[in-house]
């Protein structure tokens, strides 16, 4: 009972703090920066994290004898590519076109996107409940699209792109509870995070030069906080909670996250929230409950 305590603890910790990345990289745009550039800038002061972390917990006894062989390389490289390249960059890129808390409110369709990739893969037919909670959810989503913009075809191109953040993410997910508990939550989260910044750091110099040293101070500080608060502690968090209580779970108790960036960005960004958007962002989270009330369920039966 502990454990599942500790576990949707860093579950709703990790998604808070991911929850605040929307808000900062809508103020870095602010600046007038690129989606690369601030991509790149999260992974300049997250990186030295990363690689410190992992050198220390390879020079460990415990960590001396794993088995990892080529393929775990390859398929570790895959999903950082897909988990912290791709969908950030979906997501990013999405952000340049909707608001921070909209952006929120589809990027955590992932939880409904990931039970039905999980019923995919065990060739077996979602419940009456998860089918209940995604249309509710999307219901939600649906309500606070219409208050939050005018229906244009950017604020439509901006949710079509942070959807395919969420399913991506959700295909991360999936495919990553194998290998965290094979080799651990702290070593597969630096190997992840490591690959994924040595891809942005290739796209930012193959775009731009790897020009990062010409920014007003205040962007390096929004970069310093998107790489420590909204990458290396949540990154860590998420992946100690599927460690404890499995993806899904982890995944359906993330459903917190949009309520507390509706929050921030009203305080940062000024963003105004309409009622109609605080009557979606409740039909999002009585989904969430729906699926998670269906997993305890399963639990115990």
């Amino acid at each position: 009972m502990f454990a599942h305590s500790k576990g949707f603890f860093y579950a709703a910790a990790g998604a808070l703090l991911f929850g605040t990345k929307g808000v900062f990289v809508k103020l870095a745009y602010t600046y007038g920066i690129s989606v690369i550039d601030t991509m790149a800038l999260r992974v300049l002061f997250s990186l030295p994290f990363f690689i410190g972390i992992a050198i220390f917990l390879l020079c460990k006894k415990s960590t001396k004898h794993l088995d990892l062989r080529i393929k775990d390389g390859f398929g570790i490289a895959l999903l950082a590519f897909l988990g912290y390249y791709i969908a950030p960059l979906f997501d990013f890129m999405g952000l340049n076109h909707i608001s921070a808390g909209l952006e929120r409110l589809v990027i955590f369709t992932y939880p409904i996107i990931l039970v039905f990739l999980s019923c995919l893969v065990r060739k077996s037919a979602p419940s009456r409940i998860v089918l209940f909670a995604a249309a509710i959810s999307y219901i939600g989503i649906s309500l606070a699209y219409a208050a939050d913009t005018d229906l244009g075809i950017s604020s439509a191109y901006g949710s079509m792109l942070v959807l395919a953040s969420a399913f991506v993410y959700a295909a991360y997910l999936l495919w990553s509870a194998s290998y965290i508990k094979r080799i651990g939550a702290p070593l597969y989260t630096a190997f992840i995070m490591i690959g994924a910044g040595i891809y942005t750091f290739i796209h930012h110099a193959v775009q731009n030069g790897f020009h990062l040293w010409n920014f007003p101070a205040e962007v390096y500080f929004i970069g310093l906080f998107l790489g420590i608060v909204g990458s290396v502690i949540p990154a860590f968090l998420i992946n100690f909670a599927i460690q404890e209580i499995g993806t899904e779970r982890t995944a359906i108790t993330a459903y917190i996250g949009p309520a507390g960036t509706f929050i921030l960005a009203m305080l940062v960004l000024d963003e105004e929230i309409s009622t109609w958007e605080i009557f979606g962002m409740a039909l999002v989270l009585i989904g969430s409950w729906g699926l998670l009330k269906e997993k305890r369920s399963k639990q115990s039966s």
